[in-house]
């Protein structure tokens, strides 16, 4: 078997990743290993990398501060091992983790319901869970046992069949990171506009047709991804987000963008790609320390 071992991987530049998976890609590696590298997450860079590697039939992610693990690690498509040990898993569950990887890789699969999703969050909460990775688990409806989760830092529910938030999801006052793209949302969830500490928030590839001007709540975003929506219009509070670094609207039908986002001292790129402008919108003249990006233009 061709083996690839990374340490201290979270100290390397995107390019050196890029190298290295690009390079195992090419070798046809089929045994990786990524155990302690103190990982709280897999993140959606580094399961992207992965998924390339095709012939990859072993998987080491021993040692690190994983919690949950990534429905993506089901799409590999030779996987027959991986190495969990030394994790502190919730989810799967321990008879899962004990029969292997193709057991694990089925499970991860299969649909989250709300009893099992209870289940994960007790688990969550007696363990002071920072970081639940719900990515594609075609859940329908959040319970509102999450917002007992106090010690939440990170909550991923991407490409899910969610509509609509629990009301106590706005206890979750440690909650930095919210992922909801790919949902089902056709209004925008007012409960997370208590989320005092969230910095990045993802709504993108949703059915929003409006954003609320209380978004100026969330006075610590500093990413706001809402593109693939059906937005006509943006509400001019959106200036007043001060931290706001990245935000992305691409992909909606957007025909101007409100004078108030050259009030963004920090904003440094803005994604405004497939709307329906009949000109380059004025504010993107003023916006000269911006990396604006605009496919049609």
């Amino acid at each position: 078997m061709k083996k690839l071992t990374i340490q201290n991987i979270q100290q390397k530049t995107e390019a050196e990743l890029e190298q290295l998976f690009r390079t195992a890609y090419n070798d046809k590696i089929t045994e990786l290993d990524i155990s302690r590298n103190n990982l709280c997450e897999l993140s959606d860079d580094l399961t992207t990398w992965i998924a390339i590697l095709t012939s990859l039939q072993s998987l080491k992610i021993s040692w690190n501060h994983l919690t949950t693990l990534s429905s993506y690690l089901s799409d590999l498509p030779q996987l027959k091992e991986l190495i969990t040990e030394g994790n502190p898993l919730i989810d799967p569950p321990v008879n899962i983790l004990r029969q292997g990887g193709r057991e694990i890789c089925s499970y991860l699969k299969e649909p989250v319901s709300k009893m099992h999703l209870i289940r994960i969050i007790r688990e969550a909460k007696k363990n002071s869970v920072r970081v639940m990775d719900l990515n594609r688990r075609e859940i329908q409806e959040l319970p509102e046992e999450i917002g007992e989760l106090d010690s939440l830092e990170v909550l991923k529910l991407r490409q899910n069949r969610l509509s609509s938030l629990p009301q106590k999801i706005n206890r979750l006052q440690n909650l930095t990171r919210l992922e909801l793209g790919d949902n089902r949302f056709s209004e925008f969830p007012v409960e997370i506009l208590q989320l005092k500490k969230l910095e990045i928030l993802d709504l993108g590839a949703n059915l929003l047709k409006s954003i609320p001007p209380e978004i100026r709540l969330l006075s610590h975003l500093r990413q706001l991804n809402l593109s693939a929506n059906q937005l006509a219009e943006l509400p001019p509070n959106l200036g007043q987000l001060n931290q706001l670094e990245i935000l992305e609207v691409s992909f909606n039908q957007l025909e101007s963008l409100p004078q108030e986002l050259a009030q963004l001292p920090k904003l440094r790129e803005l994604g405004i790609s497939g709307n329906r402008w009949s000109s380059r919108p004025e504010v993107v003249r003023k916006l000269e320390a911006v990396e604006v990006v605009d496919v049609g233009w």
